[in-house]
């Protein structure tokens, strides 16, 4: 037990006397900062926001080209009744073969990157009040209303700086340590003798 702790308190010992080397060699500038935020600007963006409501006229993974065609016909006299003035809510309730029918076809909020890529692309290209042109996506096809919608926003570089100073440190903290122990391995006498 006494060699074990010796050897726990020489590993302790080592790893501080590397920390404060290591730590010394570290310096993180306002420039290196600036730098990352510029370059790492999506890590700290947050993604779009919209509330949505949709119209699903839903197709099997099995459908054909043709039930495609059809079922684009249906969407499209569906999509013209509500621009003739039925609500979309009550078409939803009427037509959708979503569940979300039940509440109007509303989806609540949804976050860019959620949805599949045809349904994000589109619902996030709408401005509030839009709706869209029928969307196929490998559900169907979807009518996309857009009740809401917020941008993305990146926080200022100010908001951000002390986490990316802590991220850039601890990158920086381990490649000089890598390069401190080859420093001390290359400058170390190592004498191996057998017994």
């Amino acid at each position: 037990m006494e060699r074990y702790r010796s050897m726990i308190g020489d590993q302790l010992i080592a790893r501080r006397v590397m920390a404060m080397e290591v730590r010394s060699e570290v310096k993180v500038t306002d420039e290196d900062v600036a730098q990352y935020y510029k370059s790492h600007m999506e890590l700290f963006s947050a993604r779009p926001r919209a509330r949505i409501s949709h119209i699903l006229k839903y197709l099997p993974k099995t459908a054909t080209e043709a039930d495609y065609d059809a079922a684009l016909k249906e969407i499209t006299a569906v999509r013209n009744e509500i621009s003739a003035g039925l609500d979309f809510a009550e078409a939803a309730r009427k037509y959708s073969e979503d569940p979300s029918k039940e509440k109007g076809g509303d989806l609540g909020e949804v976050v860019g990157g959620e949805m599949v890529p045809e349904f994000d692309k589109v619902a996030f290209s709408l401005k509030p009040g839009e709706m869209s042109e029928p969307v196929r996506t490998r559900f169907g096809w979807h009518l996309i209303l857009v009740r809401e919608r917020t941008e993305a926003t990146t926080p200022p570089l100010e908001k951000v700086k002390g986490e990316i100073e802590n991220r850039i440190f601890s990158e920086l903290m381990v490649s000089h340590k890598n390069e401190w122990i080859k420093r001390i391995k290359k400058d170390a006498l190592i004498d191996i003798r057998q017994n």
